[in-house]
C-alpha cells in the first residue's frame, strides 16, 4: 500500500482555497452593474478624483455651471514688452523699434509711451550670454541717453579681475508697466 505524506491533504486544501479566492474576486468584480445601482446613491465620495470627463456630465449640468457675465477687469499690468538685441526687436507687444547710436547704447521706441512719463524694467537675456567667469554683463537705464520719448538702455561687460568696463550690445528684455 502507498503511504501518502501527511502534508498532502493540507496542500490540496490550501490550493483549493487559493483557487476559490482568486475566482471569487473576479466574480465579485463583475457582479454589480450600473443598472443595479439605485439612482441618487452614488455620491462625490464614491467617485475617484480626476476620473470624470466632460462627456460624463450631461449638457444640462454643464449649462447650469455658467453664471452671468462679470464686469470687465482692469487693464493689463504690462503696457509693452519686447526682447531687444541691438537694432533687432522680437517677442514684442507690437510696434516697438530700437536703434543703436553707439556700442552698448540702445534707444527703444514704444508707440504712445514716453520715457519721460513711464517707468520701465530691463533684464539681460542670458539665453545668449557671451560672458564667462572672468567677465560679467550689466544693464542700466537713465534719462538723457536717448532723445525722448525713447527708452534708453546701456549694456556693458565688466572684467571681474580688473574692473575694466567695455560697452557691448547685450540682448535684453524691456517691460513697461
Amino acid at each position: 500500500m502507498i503511504k501518502l505524506p501527511r502534508t498532502l491533504p493540507v496542500i490540496v486544501i490550501a490550493a483549493g482555497a487559493l483557487f476559490l479566492s482568486a475566482a471569487g474576486g473576479a466574480v465579485a468584480g463583475g457582479m454589480i452593474t450600473g443598472a443595479q445601482i439605485k439612482d441618487g446613491t452614488v455620491t462625490t465620495n464614491d467617485v475617484k478624483d480626476k476620473t470624470l470627463k466632460l462627456a460624463d456630465i450631461s449638457q444640462a449640468a454643464r449649462t447650469s455651471l455658467h453664471g452671468a457675465k462679470g464686469a470687465t477687469g482692469a487693464p493689463g499690468l504690462v503696457r509693452a514688452y519686447a526682447r531687444v538685441s541691438g537694432a533687432s526687436v522680437s517677442m514684442q507687444s507690437g510696434g516697438i523699434t530700437s536703434a543703436v547710436p553707439t556700442a552698448g547704447l540702445t534707444c527703444v521706441t514704444v508707440p504712445g509711451l514716453s520715457s519721460l512719463t513711464q517707468a520701465y524694467v530691463v533684464s539681460l537675456d542670458y539665453s545668449t550670454d557671451s560672458t564667462s567667469t572672468s567677465t560679467q554683463a550689466y544693464a542700466e537705464t537713465g534719462p538723457g541717453l536717448c532723445a525722448a520719448p525713447a527708452f534708453a538702455v546701456r549694456t556693458f561687460q565688466r572684467d571681474a579681475g580688473t574692473g575694466v568696463r567695455t560697452d557691448t550690445d547685450e540682448p535684453f528684455m524691456i517691460l513697461i508697466p
